[in-house]
């Protein structure tokens, strides 16, 4: 996810505020994440700038440098992500097939992939709609922002392990049973 912010400024350590700036015409911070089926956060790395390629962004987490080490072990036990045609072809992670002919093998391992990747979009959508922080650009140094969306992270991850827990389907009641235990 590409996470509008503000235009940073020139200061000693940021030499190049421009390399923030996206392809999608705003300047924003790359946002790598890793979801579950119920769209919790197990991972998030909210490092690097507007105009990094996802996949040099996740190549360059130390996640990424662990998962290349423990490749076999990952692959021998059947583990895997999922992730878009950005991302390099690896033993751990499925990508889509390119130019699946309609209702081929690849068309239909294409529908299923599609159908689990689904979950990271919408829960970046879901983080955004909740936190109306993220509605703009932020405005915030750029650590800040950082910790903003680790923090925005956590939160949304709680918030859906609470509502499975009160076996609730939407925030409303779910907030609405917060005020009631205060």
């Amino acid at each position: 996810m590409a996470l509008k912010i503000r235009c940073p400024t020139i200061t000693e350590f940021l030499r190049d505020p421009g390399a923030y700036f996206t392809r999608k015409g705003f300047h924003a911070l790359n946002c790598q994440a890793i979801c579950d089926n119920k769209k919790r956060v197990l991972w998030l790395s909210s490092q690097h700038i507007g105009s990094t390629h996802d996949s040099s962004a996740f190549k360059d987490t130390r996640l990424y440098k662990l998962l290349i080490e423990k490749k076999a072990f990952l692959r021998r036990l059947g583990f895997f992500f999922v992730g878009d045609s950005a991302y390099d072809l690896e033993s751990f992670l499925l990508l889509p097939y390119d130019d699946a002919t309609t209702k081929s093998p690849e068309d239909t391992y294409n529908f299923w992939h599609s159908n689990c990747r689904i979950r990271i979009e919408c829960k970046f959508r879901e983080i955004i709609m909740r936190f109306g922080l993220f509605w703009r650009a932020l405005k915030f140094d750029l650590p800040r922002v950082g910790d903003i969306i680790n923090v925005a992270a956590l939160v949304h991850s709680f918030i859906v392990d609470e509502r499975e827990i009160a076996e609730s389907e939407d925030d409303t009641t779910f907030f609405r049973i917060l005020l009631d235990i205060h």
